[in-house]
């Protein structure tokens, strides 16, 4: 295969997918967590990355962090594919998880965030992995990525705020995560406890608007 049709691969099936799915996982608008559609799309660029050597006729890494982290997209993916495996400790679940960032006590939704666990690999981000696997990816196979993460820049407010389609029905069976923004750092640590006074509005909006409006 030429280089060329290598880093053509490379972006239709990793690097255009990733940067979609953490684009949307930033976008407010939630979806029931057992039909979440980016625990979808990071599901399906899952397999896609595990596969992506083989599927290109490139042997799979053998040494350093690539190998480690192609080893959990092959048992995250494996788990998606088949379900149970023989070997418990391949064994990946995934959850969905809604994020927000705390700055005194005002408030500000981050993002939808999926977190996997297994045995062998413990609790992981399985965005943040998928990213570190591609960018590692490129690198190992001399592909030149041009990647660019943005982020949607959402307000601090008093409430938190949660907007919910009309084909989302349960926003409150999520799992939320709260972060301390260090704004002069531009960095977040993960708080134990949700804070007191810390609440949530939910507001409704219909999936087709939101559609337009977001750019989906």
């Amino acid at each position: 295969m030429s280089n060329a049709l290598l880093a053509a691969k490379f972006r239709h099936q990793l690097g255009d997918p990733l940067v979609d799915l953490i684009r949307r996982a930033a976008a407010n608008i939630i979806i029931e967590p057992g039909a979440s559609d980016v625990l979808t799309m990071a599901t399906n660029l899952t397999v896609q990355a595990s596969h992506f050597h083989e599927a290109t006729g490139h042997p799979p890494p053998t040494t350093g962090l690539l190998t480690a982290l192609h080893t959990i997209m092959k048992d995250a993916a494996d788990s998606i594919k088949h379900g149970t495996l023989r070997k418990a400790s391949r064994q990946t679940s995934f959850q969905t998880a809604l994020e927000f960032d705390v700055k005194g006590k005002q408030y500000r939704f981050f993002r939808t965030a999926i977190w996997a666990k297994s045995a062998g690999a413990g609790e992981f981000d399985l965005v943040e992995t998928l990213k570190d696997y591609c960018l590692l990816l490129a690198k190992d196979l001399n592909i030149v990525w041009e990647s660019t993460f943005v982020l949607q820049d959402h307000q601090f407010a008093d409430v938190a705020t949660i907007v919910v389609g009309d084909k989302n029905p349960n926003p409150q069976s999520c799992r939320y995560y709260l972060y301390e923004f260090d704004e002069a750092k531009q960095e977040r640590r993960q708080l134990d406890n949700i804070p007191a006074g810390f609440s949530l509005r939910i507001e409704n909006r219909s999936q087709d608007d939101w559609t337009r409006q977001r750019g989906f």
